[in-house]
């Protein structure tokens, strides 16, 4: 990475132009500080402090908001002794409903589009056909499973 140091050309790895820029700017602070009087320089320190202090503070802040949110989320888990499962109605929906189609109740899928078909199904058999593959194979693939 080439470096331009008063007119020159210098080629440095990475960490040296980090280096050199971290000496630069604090040279840069203590000649700042130095052109100050003391009292002139016991203010600028006294200002620095007060904003590390109050950046500080936010930081704090911030840790407490996250960890009121993180208490607010683990009231609201409830501890039990034993696993709880939740039963699915829509699987038992399925169920029902492949026991229920019958030859009278299907309807004209020639006149159904590849989604209403892939949708009826679902619903009524619980299988799900490719939308890649052609209404009329859809079609089929319904017809084996009825």
């Amino acid at each position: 990475m080439p470096l331009i140091v008063k007119g020159n050309t210098n080629i440095v790895s990475k960490h040296d132009a980090q280096k050199k820029a971290v000496d630069t700017s604090e040279k840069a602070k203590e000649n700042g500080l130095e052109k100050l009087s003391d009292s002139q320089k016991e203010i600028r320190q006294e200002i620095l402090n007060a904003k590390r202090h109050r950046e500080f503070m936010l930081r704090v802040q911030k840790q407490k908001a996250k960890s009121k949110e993180h208490q607010k989320e683990v009231e609201k888990v409830l501890a039990t002794p034993e696993v709880v499962v939740e039963a699915r109605a829509e699987k038992a929906k399925v169920v029902e409903a492949t026991k229920s189609v019958a030859l009278g109740d299907r309807p004209v899928f020639e006149s159904m589009t590849k989604k209403e078909l892939d949708i009826w199904a679902e619903e009524n058999l619980g299988m799900a056909l490719d939308r890649r593959k052609t209404k009329s194979a859809m079609i089929e693939e319904i017809e084996k499973n009825l």
